[in-house]
């Protein structure tokens, strides 16, 4: 069995056709539809290179060449603009690709998973946000949602540190839900750092920013998914550990092992260190295929997304702690049957 527990829609062109409505029209004609049938899912899915990624198998081929049985499918992040104004672009536009990925799980029932895009809109309460995690998890049986550390998205305006008052709501909601959160930037407005880079800037920052404070205290049942193996975190773990020892008199280990972390790090080294640094008990098996990683690496011939055969080769990495990391840690995590 293997779960992947990191993964994004290849949604149909039709889905960009209707965010472009929604922004020239601003939101004052209402949410619309965005005119999208079963037959169109069918062909996104099983087409090469939909949803701009383009890679050398289509989404449901690729699934089958991994041999991944389970997949969670959350919104494009890139596409879910949390900075656009007026608000009800975000609001609109989150729950058409919500609506979209439960169509997903009914065409697919024993392959996909819905995981939930949030209307985070820059600036404003996260009301809207807890009101749509708890309709996808209540009505449309979404297992967790993605979660931004910063709706404004690098624009210039801050977002409030991950310890501020302001986010309680929303832990409030994912502890009485007994739902995971999924950390993950959605796309910068500012070119200062390279693209790719702000992702791995932003998980870093909110991995930091829960350990360094006391949410994890005033939220024990809280559940938390770092995306992309943490950023930096395993590989300056020792760094961080030690400052807080010697400025803050704190000690963090235990709270980086509050979290868990995906192996979305298209190099099985890097996974491999991940697992040891992190622990079996804690890493989850994440592609984000079709993604990045979605190109043939000349050294394995396969995809750099199809990591499951390096973890299966890793030495000393028993059979049991193969299957925590492939399927039990996202059974167990995400509440699944």
């Amino acid at each position: 069995m293997i779960i992947d527990c990191h993964s994004h829609i290849s949604p149909p062109p039709e889905l960009k056709i209707y965010q472009n409505w929604l922004i020239e029209t601003g939101g004052r004609e209402g949410a619309g539809d965005p005119g999208i049938n079963d037959d169109d899912i069918r062909a996104a899915m099983n087409a090469q290179g939909e949803g701009g990624n383009p890679g050398p198998y289509s989404h449901l081929e690729g699934l089958k060449r991994a041999g991944i049985d389970v997949q969670f499918l959350s919104p494009r992040p890139n596409q879910m603009k949390h900075s656009h104004k007026p608000r009800e672009v975000v609001q609109y536009f989150a729950r058409a690709c919500n609506d979209l990925i439960y169509r997903h799980t009914h065409l697919w029932p024993s392959k996909f998973i819905g995981i939930a895009g949030l209307p985070q809109m820059a600036g404003e309460p996260v009301d809207q946000a807890v009101q749509e995690l708890e309709r996808c998890v209540t009505e449309l049986n979404f297992k967790g949602c993605m979660f931004n550390p910063d709706p404004f998205e690098n624009s210039g305006t801050s977002s409030p540190p991950l310890w501020d008052r302001y986010w309680y709501p929303l832990y409030e909601k994912l502890s009485e839900l007994d739902v995971p959160c999924h950390i993950h930037g959605m796309g910068p407005k500012s070119d200062r750092e390279a693209y790719n880079h702000y992702y791995v800037d932003e998980v870093s920052t909110a991995v930091l920013a829960f350990v360094g404070s006391d949410v994890l205290d005033d939220f024990p049942k809280l559940k938390i998914v770092a995306s992309h193996g943490g950023g930096s975190i395993p590989y300056q773990i020792g760094r961080y550990i030690a400052g807080a020892r010697k400025h803050q008199k704190r000690e963090l280990k235990p709270k980086f092992q509050r979290i868990y972390y995906d192996t979305v790090l298209h190099d099985a080294a890097a996974v491999e260190f991940l697992i040891k640094v992190m622990g079996a008990d804690n890493v989850l098996f994440g592609t984000e295929w079709p993604g990045l990683g979605s190109v043939i690496d000349p050294e394995t011939g396969r995809v750099m997304d199809d990591l499951a055969p390096a973890i299966k080769a890793i030495d000393g990495l028993s059979k049991e702690d193969q299957a925590k990391v492939l399927y039990r840690n996202a059974e167990k995590i995400f509440n699944l049957d």
